[in-house]
């Protein structure tokens, strides 16, 4: 079975975890100098709706941006520069 992934992280990753049953994805990193994140979300699990959350040291952010192309599967997100950052996807079905 397809999972939703990060395809290119801007920085270090330190951890990476899919619940399939949950919906949910998140991502442990380093983003010193932020950038742009790019995750694989296919169309039957974003195309239906799908929620960011990012947070730094266990504090919760502000949502950052992101946009979604459902011809090519992707979730592309901003960073802002930062360590110890979670980002979390879920997405409905």
């Amino acid at each position: 079975m397809l999972e939703p992934y990060a395809e290119r992280i801007p920085g270090m990753p330190k951890s990476t975890s899919v619940d399939m049953a949950k919906r949910v994805l998140t991502l442990k990193l380093d983003a010193e100098a932020g950038g742009e994140l790019v995750l694989s979300c296919a169309k039957r699990f974003c195309d239906a709706g799908y929620q960011l959350t990012l947070a730094q040291a266990g504090k919760e952010l502000a949502a950052p941006e992101d946009t979604y192309n459902s011809k090519l599967g992707q979730v592309r997100v901003t960073l802002p520069k930062g360590k110890d950052l979670a980002l979390t996807l879920s997405w409905n079905e």
